[in-house]
């Protein structure tokens, strides 16, 4: 059975709807600069009406990162399917080194758009607010993720915690990577990780 066989007509070709304008984002932003393409442009390349792009995303910055997205989501998935006795940050690390070893979704450093659109961030308002907006939302599905695994309600601060040093960890480790050459983001957050590695890093899911 291949990837996304069992998803229903509709869902599929929603799916592939959104993937196409997304795709189409990112190009423009790179071939024209942030400033350089509007909706418009992402909806004549997919051949769709701006009520059809609206469907799924509110600014042409939100389209242009739905691989960051699309990655923090499939990282906390990982994170959910990790073996219950590992602690949350184990499970996140382990996690993202999976993710980071994947063919079919190559990760950010196997990725020469994905490297070149993240190094726009901080140049763009626009781009910086959707990007902040989609680590904020993959950080509460991770503290969700967190609390599940530690078997306490969402309202304990325990996840909220976890949640927030797993984001900063792989965001601190993602920008030094951006800043330099010489430095793979692999063995960036091994060693942010490393440094983050003290009493938190210690909590466990409570005994069955």
């Amino acid at each position: 059975m291949t990837e996304h066989s069992s998803e229903p007509r509709r869902e599929r070709k929603a799916r592939r709807t959104r993937d196409a304008l997304a795709d189409a984002a990112l190009d423009l932003v790179l071939e024209r600069g942030p400033e350089g393409y509007g909706v418009e442009d992402v909806t004549d390349r997919v051949d769709v009406s701006r009520r059809t792009f609206s469907r799924y995303f509110a600014t042409k910055e939100e389209a242009a990162l739905d691989f960051l997205r699309q990655d923090l989501g499939r990282v906390n998935a990982l994170v959910a399917d990790r073996p219950a006795d590992e602690s949350p940050v184990e499970a996140y690390v382990a996690a993202l080194r999976t993710w980071m070893r994947e063919d079919e979704h190559p990760a950010w450093h196997r990725s020469t758009r994905s490297k070149s659109v993240l190094r726009l961030v901080e140049g763009d308002a626009g781009l910086r607010a959707a990007y902040r907006a989609i680590l904020a939302e993959a950080q509460d599905e991770t503290a969700r993720v967190a609390a599940d695994r530690l078997g306490v309600r969402a309202t304990d601060l325990r996840p909220a915690t976890l949640a927030a040093v797993a984001t900063s960890g792989l965001t601190t480790a993602g920008r030094a990577w951006l800043a330099g050459d010489d430095l793979d983001l692999p063995d960036a957050i091994d060693q942010v990780f490393a440094i983050l590695h003290t009493d938190i890093a210690a909590v466990r899911p409570r005994p069955a």
